[in-house]
């Protein structure tokens, strides 16, 4: 890494070293327009301020707390409804009292799209086991991965929570795949209108939407969900994929009202919420950052190095525009902090991809991030529609963008083309039945929210099936359409109770993408498996460990300054001589032990102990396994068990002519099993075989 320590620690001890650049305004640059961030002198009254924006009508959006209690400097976002951004910053850069004004600037998520055919689940996760698939017409190279296999083998049991915040575009809690790693806040009753916890935030169950104010952390397109489930998918459940780091609670910080382009504003608040939960105990390990945008943030900078003092690692993407980043910059990838980990891309071949940006100085390392299959929404995925009455069903399509309901029960009313005098009274808490034609789909089904119909079918006006879009992204109430044949039938008998069904085959709800953004989450990941395996470290060890868990590539050289690709299983073995860190640290208060000696002498080396779960400097523990006859019929076999592993009861009847074959499952979490003895058997031989209990 040729990164300079020096300037880290000053940056990281010396918070107001931050140089302020003359703002050059930039209109080919993207902000939110009438917006900025201000930062006002430290000696600057509250009523100073407040006379300055009632003469010049402005308003405060949003007032950063963290970074106005820590540096006795009040920051906040000022708007003003007749001014451009331009001209509030020309009007505060005259005011004494003012040390910054910068726009608030808009971040996008650094993707690039690629959509084929959806086909296996974790044997299309080259990026955790690459066998040399096919993934989208590309043949990887076996072992070009991140051993993620390896690294769950070496894993301690650990009972410790670990959170990962994703600030993005939101998340889709409701995912089968994601559901149960999402991190609920404690302290919060739901819905009850009410900041439980005291900390600024209504309901802030699941994270919060700091991009418009609301505890609905729910994804605002498909990205932050695609992360999540990188980081964090669910695994051995029998469905979908498994996250990297399957172990750790997912904070969904949202940060974007449109599912492309993050604020400032939002980013900087989403810190100041992750760094003030870490503050009050909760285990909050690492942000990800999978966006860039080509311009620098006093306040976004300071943020990020509170979070560093708190001990949170923030995980950012290079970027995808195929540039050196050393010479042209983007943010945060570039700001020089001890805390941020810059993270670039390979693809299936361990090869540099072409979009990837790069940099000596700026990025640190490249992880897997070309065709990875995640998660997406639910309201991405196929989905299966029908209306219900009382004695016919009619299976209908669903509407692009539209909501999803496992069911939504009513009455049903027709209400004609849609139009907003056509809904009667009575469709409010109900569902509308509407004819195509005339206006556009999305108007029709704007007009029955706004008359309150809680779904909505639209029947075709020629016939056959239809389908449609509601032509963007945004709180849609669920949407099916039926043939001209079923809709013309159930206008005839409306009005009707009825149930709307409209819901996700939970096998569609996956994707790929690429990008940065995608490899970035495996490094967010490798953060969550140090935090579980090593809790105690502090941060700059923590980051060394993560910088230091590479495979060195020849395609990274003077591309990222580790010139290697992650490997997961040396943030647990960073020797990799098969024992984990924390298991010789244990035992022998130091790494890099010799798997091969004896130190008890007791016939069974330190890897033969690892792998039984015995103490290696004990000879009294060692695996054995002990057996009872019982009658003519039964045998007990017992042995001690660990964690994390399995078992398989192995029987020879034939010995020497035949070989040994499995008896049963895989046994986890005992030692006793109750086996039959084979009868006019001469010799019977047993084996008991320790085997990873997780396999996905």
């Amino acid at each position: 890494m040729q990164r300079l320590i020096k300037p880290l620690l000053l940056a990281l001890f010396l918070p107001l070293s931050w140089t302020a650049k003359t703002f050059e305004f930039d209109p080919s640059k993207e902000y939110k327009e009438g917006e900025v961030i201000v930062r006002w002198r430290e000696d600057t009254s509250k009523s100073t301020i407040a006379k300055f924006l009632s003469v010049h009508d402005l308003h405060i959006k949003r007032q950063f707390t963290l970074l106005t209690e820590k540096y006795k400097s009040p920051w906040m976002v000022l708007t003003s409804t007749n001014l451009s951004t331009k001209a509030l910053i020309q009007l505060l850069k005259t005011n004494p009292a003012v040390i910054t004004v910068e726009p608030n600037y808009l971040r996008k998520i650094t993707e690039i799209q690629i959509r084929p055919p959806l086909e296996a689940f974790f044997s299309n996760q080259w990026a955790l086991n690459n066998s040399g698939q096919v993934i989208n017409g590309v043949t990887g190279t076996p072992g070009a991965d991140i051993k993620f296999l390896g690294a769950w083998g070496l894993t301690c049991e650990s009972t410790n929570t670990v959170i990962i915040g994703v600030i993005d575009t939101g998340v889709d809690r409701t995912h089968p795949d994601l559901t149960s790693n999402i991190w609920q806040n404690p302290l919060e009753i739901p819905f009850n209108g009410v900041d439980d916890d005291g900390n600024g935030y209504v309901d802030d169950i699941w994270g919060y939407d700091f991009a418009t104010g609301s505890w609905d952390s729910s994804d605002s397109g498909d990205h932050g969900t695609h992360v999540t489930g990188i980081i964090a998918a669910t695994a051995d459940n029998g469905i979908g994929i498994s996250g990297a780091c399957y172990k750790t609670k997912i904070l969904p910080l949202k940060a974007s009202s449109d599912g492309i382009y993050l604020e400032d504003a939002a980013i900087i608040a989403a810190i100041e919420y992750a760094v003030s939960l870490r503050q009050r105990g909760f285990n909050v390990v690492a942000l990800n950052a999978s966006y860039s945008g080509s311009y620098s943030n006093e306040a976004e900078f300071v943020v990020i190095q509170l979070a560093g003092q708190a001990g949170i690692i923030l995980c950012t993407a290079a970027g995808n525009e195929g540039e050196n980043i050393d010479n042209i910059p983007v943010y945060p990838a570039c700001y020089k902090l001890e805390n941020i980990i810059t993270v670039s891309a390979t693809d299936q071949e361990d090869q540099f991809p072409t979009f990837a940006n790069y940099g000596t100085n700026s990025v640190h390392l490249a992880a897997p991030g070309y065709s990875i299959l995640s998660t997406i929404p639910l309201k991405y995925g196929l989905v299966n529609c029908r209306v219900v009455t009382t004695n016919n069903v009619f299976e209908g399509e669903h509407f692009e963008y539209a909501g999803v309901t496992p069911g939504v029960t009513g009455i049903i009313y027709h209400c004609r083309l849609g139009y907003p005098t056509d809904f009667p009274r009575e469709v409010s808490n109900n569902i509308a039945l509407i004819q195509r034609g005339e206006i556009y789909f999305s108007t029709k089904i704007a007009n029955a929210m706004a008359a309150g119909a809680k779904a909505a079918i639209i029947y075709n006006n020629t016939s056959g099936s239809i389908s449609g879009t509601l032509q963007y992204n945004s709180n849609w109430i669920p949407v099916i359409g039926i043939t001209m044949e079923a809709g013309l039938l159930l206008s005839n008998m409306c009005p009707i109770p009825g149930v709307v069904v409209a819901w996700p085959d939970e096998t569609s709800v996956y994707d790929y993408k690429t990008g940065s953004s995608m490899a970035t989450p495996l490094v967010a990941a490798a953060v969550g498996l140090a935090a579980l395996n090593f809790p105690d470290e502090p941060l700059d060890q923590r980051v060394k460990r993560i910088l230091s868990a590479i495979d060195p590539l020849e395609s990274l050289r003077e591309r990222v300054a580790t010139a290697g690709r992650l490997n997961l299983a040396k943030i647990v073995d960073t020797d990799y001589n098969g024992l984990p860190d924390w298991w010789e640290q244990f035992y022998f208060k130091c790494v890099g032990i010799s798997p091969e000696v004896d130190p008890d002498q007791d016939g069974a080396t330190n890897l033969a102990e690892w792998v039984a779960g015995t103490n290696p400097t004990n000879k009294h523990s060692r695996f054995q396994i002990g057996y009872m006859i019982e009658g003519a019929t039964n045998l007990t076999l017992t042995w001690p068990t660990a964690p994390r592993r399995a078992y398989q009861i192995l029987v020879n009847t034939n010995y020497p002519t035949s070989g040994f074959s499995q008896v049963g499952s895989n046994i986890v979490g005992s030692g006793n099993v109750n086996l039959s003895i084979h009868q006019n058997k001469p010799v019977v031989l047993y084996q008991v075989k320790i085997v990873p209990e997780f396999e996905p």
